[in-house]
Protein backbone atom coordinates (compact mmCIF):
# COMPACT_ATOMS: atom_id res chain seq x y z
CA UNK A 1 0.00 0.00 0.00
CA UNK A 2 3.31 2.36 0.62
CA UNK A 3 4.32 2.19 -2.84
CA UNK A 4 1.14 2.47 -4.05
CA UNK A 5 0.69 6.24 -2.40
CA UNK A 6 3.46 6.81 -3.62
CA UNK A 7 2.61 6.29 -7.06
CA UNK A 8 -0.39 8.11 -6.71
CA UNK A 9 1.85 11.23 -5.78
CA UNK A 10 4.27 11.26 -7.64
CA UNK A 11 1.46 10.99 -10.87
CA UNK A 12 -0.43 13.46 -8.85
CA UNK A 13 2.84 15.68 -9.58
CA UNK A 14 3.35 14.69 -12.99
CA UNK A 15 0.56 15.72 -14.57
CA UNK A 16 -0.76 18.68 -12.43
CA UNK A 17 3.19 20.83 -12.16
CA UNK A 18 3.98 23.37 -14.41
CA UNK A 19 6.96 22.89 -17.40
CA UNK A 20 10.18 22.38 -15.28
CA UNK A 21 12.05 25.93 -14.96
CA UNK A 22 15.93 26.07 -15.59
CA UNK A 23 17.46 26.68 -12.27
CA UNK A 24 20.48 28.96 -12.40
CA UNK A 25 23.01 30.71 -10.08
CA UNK A 26 24.94 33.79 -10.88
CA UNK A 27 28.06 33.79 -8.97
CA UNK A 28 29.34 37.68 -8.77
CA UNK A 29 33.55 38.95 -9.32
CA UNK A 30 35.17 35.48 -10.45
CA UNK A 31 38.12 36.62 -12.99
CA UNK A 32 37.22 35.47 -16.24
CA UNK A 33 40.83 34.55 -16.85
CA UNK A 34 40.80 32.16 -14.00
CA UNK A 35 37.38 31.46 -14.01
CA UNK A 36 37.56 27.77 -15.98
CA UNK A 37 40.40 26.76 -13.57
CA UNK A 38 38.20 27.62 -10.74
CA UNK A 39 35.58 25.77 -11.41
CA UNK A 40 37.64 22.81 -12.34
CA UNK A 41 39.52 23.26 -8.83
CA UNK A 42 35.60 23.41 -7.15
CA UNK A 43 34.60 20.55 -9.23
CA UNK A 44 37.38 18.47 -7.80
CA UNK A 45 37.17 19.38 -4.60
CA UNK A 46 32.81 18.40 -4.63
CA UNK A 47 34.25 15.19 -6.53
CA UNK A 48 32.39 16.39 -9.99
CA UNK A 49 33.85 15.52 -12.60
CA UNK A 50 33.45 17.23 -16.20
CA UNK A 51 31.48 15.75 -19.75
CA UNK A 52 32.26 18.58 -21.85
CA UNK A 53 34.65 21.79 -22.02
CA UNK A 54 33.88 24.89 -24.73
CA UNK A 55 37.43 26.18 -24.71
CA UNK A 56 36.37 29.38 -26.64
CA UNK A 57 33.56 30.17 -25.15
CA UNK A 58 34.62 29.09 -21.38
CA UNK A 59 32.11 26.49 -20.59
CA UNK A 60 31.94 23.53 -18.78
CA UNK A 61 29.33 20.68 -18.51
CA UNK A 62 29.50 17.99 -15.80
CA UNK A 63 28.68 14.54 -16.12
CA UNK A 64 25.30 13.02 -14.69
CA UNK A 65 25.30 13.17 -10.79
CA UNK A 66 22.36 11.28 -9.02
CA UNK A 67 19.92 11.48 -6.56
CA UNK A 68 16.76 10.19 -5.27
CA UNK A 69 13.78 11.57 -4.77
CA UNK A 70 10.63 10.02 -3.00
CA UNK A 71 12.09 6.84 -4.46
CA UNK A 72 12.55 8.08 -7.69
CA UNK A 73 15.91 8.39 -8.87
CA UNK A 74 16.66 11.39 -10.45
CA UNK A 75 19.69 12.28 -12.42
CA UNK A 76 20.97 15.81 -13.82
CA UNK A 77 24.11 18.06 -14.94
CA UNK A 78 25.37 21.24 -14.33
CA UNK A 79 26.88 23.71 -16.63
CA UNK A 80 28.95 26.94 -15.82
CA UNK A 81 29.69 29.57 -18.13
CA UNK A 82 31.74 31.91 -17.34
CA UNK A 83 31.83 35.70 -19.17
CA UNK A 84 32.21 39.51 -17.98
CA UNK A 85 33.64 38.12 -14.33
CA UNK A 86 30.63 36.22 -13.34
CA UNK A 87 30.13 32.23 -13.89
CA UNK A 88 26.52 30.91 -14.30
CA UNK A 89 25.58 27.68 -13.32
CA UNK A 90 22.46 26.04 -14.26
CA UNK A 91 20.61 22.59 -13.64
CA UNK A 92 20.48 20.75 -17.46
CA UNK A 93 19.20 17.52 -18.64
CA UNK A 94 17.81 16.73 -15.01
CA UNK A 95 15.37 13.58 -15.89
CA UNK A 96 13.96 10.85 -13.25
CA UNK A 97 13.81 7.11 -13.70
CA UNK A 98 10.79 5.42 -14.98
CA UNK A 99 9.73 1.89 -16.70
CA UNK A 100 10.57 3.57 -20.00
CA UNK A 101 13.90 4.82 -19.38
CA UNK A 102 14.96 7.97 -18.25
CA UNK A 103 12.46 11.19 -18.82
CA UNK A 104 12.56 14.42 -18.63
CA UNK A 105 11.22 15.65 -15.34
CA UNK A 106 8.25 17.92 -15.31
CA UNK A 107 8.66 19.26 -11.67
CA UNK A 108 10.61 22.21 -10.27
CA UNK A 109 13.43 21.37 -8.29
CA UNK A 110 13.76 21.64 -4.53
CA UNK A 111 15.26 24.45 -2.69
CA UNK A 112 16.70 21.94 -0.84
CA UNK A 113 18.33 20.06 -3.79
CA UNK A 114 18.75 23.14 -5.34
CA UNK A 115 21.22 24.52 -2.30
CA UNK A 116 22.62 20.71 -2.23
CA UNK A 117 23.70 21.29 -5.83
CA UNK A 118 23.88 24.48 -7.04
CA UNK A 119 24.12 26.23 -3.91
CA UNK A 120 27.47 24.15 -2.97
CA UNK A 121 29.44 25.05 -6.09
CA UNK A 122 28.51 28.81 -6.11
CA UNK A 123 29.99 28.81 -2.36
CA UNK A 124 32.67 27.15 -3.39
CA UNK A 125 33.58 29.01 -6.18
CA UNK A 126 33.27 32.26 -4.50
CA UNK A 127 36.24 31.05 -1.16
CA UNK A 128 38.84 30.12 -4.14
CA UNK A 129 37.77 33.04 -6.23
CA UNK A 130 38.17 35.08 -2.79
CA UNK A 131 41.39 33.82 -1.94
CA UNK A 132 44.56 34.80 -4.02
CA UNK A 133 46.65 31.78 -2.84
CA UNK A 134 43.54 29.33 -3.49
CA UNK A 135 43.46 30.99 -6.94
CA UNK A 136 46.70 31.31 -8.09
CA UNK A 137 46.53 27.02 -6.86
CA UNK A 138 43.80 26.17 -8.78
CA UNK A 139 45.39 27.96 -11.93
CA UNK A 140 49.17 26.21 -11.35
CA UNK A 141 46.77 22.82 -10.87
CA UNK A 142 44.48 22.63 -14.06
CA UNK A 143 44.35 19.44 -16.26
CA UNK A 144 42.07 21.72 -18.62
CA UNK A 145 44.16 24.93 -18.97
CA UNK A 146 47.69 24.07 -18.43
CA UNK A 147 49.57 26.78 -17.14
CA UNK A 148 52.91 27.48 -17.06
CA UNK A 149 54.47 27.35 -14.08
CA UNK A 150 58.20 29.50 -13.24
CA UNK A 151 58.79 28.01 -9.89
CA UNK A 152 59.18 24.08 -8.78
CA UNK A 153 59.68 23.04 -5.42
CA UNK A 154 60.93 19.69 -4.70
CA UNK A 155 63.39 17.22 -3.01
CA UNK A 156 64.80 20.48 -1.30
CA UNK A 157 65.47 22.27 -4.39
CA UNK A 158 64.29 24.99 -6.14
CA UNK A 159 63.72 25.30 -9.47
CA UNK A 160 63.17 28.67 -11.15
CA UNK A 161 62.74 29.84 -14.94
CA UNK A 162 64.89 32.86 -15.54
CA UNK A 163 64.50 33.37 -19.46
CA UNK A 164 64.32 31.72 -22.62
CA UNK A 165 66.53 33.01 -25.72
CA UNK A 166 65.45 31.81 -29.73
CA UNK A 167 67.50 31.80 -33.19
CA UNK A 168 70.56 31.51 -31.83
CA UNK A 169 73.61 31.40 -33.63
CA UNK A 170 77.14 29.93 -33.86
CA UNK A 171 79.01 26.59 -34.63
CA UNK A 172 77.01 23.73 -32.51
CA UNK A 173 73.66 25.09 -31.94
CA UNK A 174 71.66 24.42 -35.25
CA UNK A 175 69.09 23.02 -34.98
CA UNK A 176 69.46 23.20 -30.99
CA UNK A 177 68.72 26.97 -31.27
CA UNK A 178 66.62 27.50 -28.39
CA UNK A 179 67.45 27.53 -24.85
CA UNK A 180 66.04 28.20 -21.55
CA UNK A 181 67.78 29.33 -19.01
CA UNK A 182 66.67 27.87 -14.87
CA UNK A 183 68.16 28.35 -11.67
CA UNK A 184 68.63 25.89 -9.22
CA UNK A 185 68.59 26.81 -5.76
CA UNK A 186 69.54 24.01 -2.71
CA UNK A 187 67.38 24.54 0.52
CA UNK A 188 68.68 21.20 2.24
CA UNK A 189 71.16 21.10 4.97
CA UNK A 190 73.72 19.25 3.36
CA UNK A 191 75.40 19.76 0.25
CA UNK A 192 73.46 18.01 -2.58
CA UNK A 193 75.20 16.28 -5.82
CA UNK A 194 73.28 16.89 -9.21
CA UNK A 195 73.37 14.80 -12.37
CA UNK A 196 71.40 15.69 -15.58
CA UNK A 197 70.58 12.65 -17.26
CA UNK A 198 69.26 14.49 -20.41
CA UNK A 199 66.77 13.11 -20.47
CA UNK A 200 64.36 14.81 -23.14
CA UNK A 201 63.43 14.38 -26.55
CA UNK A 202 64.44 18.20 -27.69
CA UNK A 203 68.31 18.81 -27.72
CA UNK A 204 70.54 18.78 -24.51
CA UNK A 205 70.84 19.92 -21.10
CA UNK A 206 74.07 21.57 -19.18
CA UNK A 207 74.67 22.75 -15.79
CA UNK A 208 77.11 25.36 -17.43
CA UNK A 209 76.73 27.66 -20.15
CA UNK A 210 78.06 26.72 -23.26
CA UNK A 211 79.52 29.19 -25.66
CA UNK A 212 80.68 27.43 -28.67
CA UNK A 213 79.51 23.82 -28.97
CA UNK A 214 76.06 22.69 -27.54
CA UNK A 215 77.96 19.13 -27.71
CA UNK A 216 80.66 20.21 -24.72
CA UNK A 217 77.40 20.10 -21.68
CA UNK A 218 78.55 19.83 -17.81
CA UNK A 219 76.38 16.77 -16.37
CA UNK A 220 77.50 17.17 -12.73
CA UNK A 221 77.28 20.03 -10.49
CA UNK A 222 77.34 19.79 -6.22
CA UNK A 223 75.72 22.54 -4.58
CA UNK A 224 76.07 23.57 -0.76
CA UNK A 225 73.63 24.41 1.64
CA UNK A 226 71.64 28.08 0.01
CA UNK A 227 74.09 27.47 -2.65
CA UNK A 228 72.11 28.46 -6.50
CA UNK A 229 73.35 26.69 -9.91
CA UNK A 230 72.27 27.06 -13.44
CA UNK A 231 70.74 24.68 -15.70
CA UNK A 232 70.46 25.48 -19.53
CA UNK A 233 67.93 23.25 -21.88
CA UNK A 234 68.16 23.54 -25.36
CA UNK A 235 65.84 22.34 -27.69
CA UNK A 236 65.24 22.29 -31.43
CA UNK A 237 63.24 25.09 -32.57
CA UNK A 238 61.34 23.60 -34.91
CA UNK A 239 60.56 20.71 -32.23
CA UNK A 240 59.74 22.87 -29.73
CA UNK A 241 57.80 25.46 -31.71
CA UNK A 242 55.57 22.66 -33.46
CA UNK A 243 52.61 23.19 -34.74
CA UNK A 244 52.74 26.98 -33.73
CA UNK A 245 54.80 28.85 -36.45
CA UNK A 246 54.03 32.35 -35.24
CA UNK A 247 55.24 31.16 -31.57
CA UNK A 248 52.21 32.25 -29.62
CA UNK A 249 51.75 29.45 -27.64
CA UNK A 250 54.80 27.22 -26.66
CA UNK A 251 54.69 23.63 -25.49
CA UNK A 252 57.71 22.27 -23.33
CA UNK A 253 58.19 18.61 -21.23
CA UNK A 254 61.57 18.46 -19.51
CA UNK A 255 62.45 15.10 -17.80
CA UNK A 256 65.81 15.13 -16.57
CA UNK A 257 67.02 13.01 -13.65
CA UNK A 258 68.82 14.44 -10.43
CA UNK A 259 71.09 12.05 -8.55
CA UNK A 260 71.76 13.02 -4.59
CA UNK A 261 75.40 12.34 -3.95
CA UNK A 262 75.45 8.38 -4.85
CA UNK A 263 71.91 7.47 -4.98
CA UNK A 264 69.12 7.04 -7.87
CA UNK A 265 67.96 9.31 -9.68
CA UNK A 266 65.40 11.10 -8.74
CA UNK A 267 63.14 12.86 -12.06
CA UNK A 268 61.91 15.89 -12.06
CA UNK A 269 59.16 16.56 -14.74
CA UNK A 270 58.78 20.27 -16.10
CA UNK A 271 55.56 20.00 -18.11
CA UNK A 272 53.46 22.48 -19.70
CA UNK A 273 51.33 23.02 -22.37
CA UNK A 274 49.70 25.43 -24.30
CA UNK A 275 51.91 27.95 -22.56
CA UNK A 276 53.30 31.76 -23.35
CA UNK A 277 57.15 31.48 -22.52
CA UNK A 278 58.40 35.40 -22.07
CA UNK A 279 60.99 35.00 -24.87
CA UNK A 280 63.77 37.50 -24.96
CA UNK A 281 63.51 37.40 -28.80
Amino acid sequence: MKNIGLIIIFTFMLFNAKAQKAVTITVENVNTEQAIQIIENAANNLKYSFDKFDGTNKILITKFFSWTSITIKNHAKLKFEAKNNTVIITMIERQYKSDEGWTNSPTNLSKKNIKKYLGAFADKITAISANKDLALKAVENSILIRAFIPVIKKEGLIIKYVKGTKNMEGKGFNPLNTVLELDITNTKSDTVKLHNAAANYYGGASFKEPKTEVRFRIYDMKLAPGETGKLFLYFKGDEYLKGNKKNLLEKLIFTFGLQYKEMAAINIKIESYNITVPFEN
